[in-house]
């Protein structure tokens, strides 16, 4: 593991005492490397099982944990968490494979109502589906944490956002302080995403990034992804009025 180089200065020093501290339970613990790929992804494999977060293994706040026996999947986040890619048909460990299994799940939605949560947002792959819909006339939800979209070097990403509202896609914004929506999810009739992936910029080293993102039909993940987005809507706020357009 390893903090982001702009992760604050609390983060950075918590992580080498936990690493040592692990280490001298007798686990093989390291930090990654400068050269190495980023460290988004929140998983787990224990004795054949793999176990995926979509947060931190957070001790509080709403979360997502997935317990995946399928042999393909295991493999996939044996050799994602052993700092390799790993991938199948439905479950990609980078951010770029993460995010074209979302991107995937939102096309596939066509006509019908598409839900779409993430903490963080931005130019991708992920906007130019939802730009496509809008500008089609298709019904869309989205959802985006309060305290990413108070950031105030997130200009560009709040104009995004306000320009997607502005062609009518219904877009609220989560409390920044409290019940904070951390989430990302994308619920479409059939298909659901889940992930550990934010909507963000997943190009060249950004798309290398290690993360995970998995796309489903099971109805018992897609009955409870709808629930606590249906939650997380009844106490977002809709999108106050845009800010001066930055978008070329």
């Amino acid at each position: 593991m390893s903090p982001f180089p702009n992760d604050s200065l609390s983060t950075a020093s918590g992580a080498s005492p936990a690493v040592a501290r692990l280490a001298a339970a007798g686990a093989r613990a390291s930090l990654t490397g400068p050269a190495e790929p980023r460290l988004h992804l929140k998983a787990a494999v224990v004795d054949g099982v793999a176990w995926l977060d979509d947060r931190n293994w957070a001790a509080a706040g709403a979360q997502h944990l997935i317990r995946d026996t399928d042999g393909d999947d295991v493999a996939a986040v044996t050799s994602a968490v052993a700092g390799g890619p790993g991938r199948d048909g439905h479950l990609a460990t980078t951010k770029a494979g993460a995010l074209a299994l979302e991107a995937d799940v939102i096309a596939a939605a066509g006509a019908a109502p598409l839900a779409v949560e993430s903490e963080s947002f931005g130019s991708g792959l992920v906007y130019d589906r939802l730009l496509e819909r809008a500008r089609a006339g298709q019904p869309t939800r989205l959802i985006v944490a309060g305290r990413e979209f108070g950031e105030p070097a997130n200009r560009r990403e709040r104009a995004e956002l306000a320009h997607l509202a502005a062609l009518g896609v219904e877009v609220r914004v989560g409390p920044v302080r409290g019940d904070e929506l951390d989430e990302k999810m994308a619920l479409a009739a059939g298909d659901v995403w889940l992930g550990s992936a934010n909507a963000t910029f997943a190009r060249g080293p950004d798309g290398e990034q290690r993360d995970w993102g998995l796309a489903t039909r099971a109805p018992a993940i897609g009955d409870e992804l709808r629930g606590a987005f249906e939650a997380n809507w009844a106490v977002a706020r809709p999108l106050a009025a845009p800010e001066p357009a930055v978008l070329q």
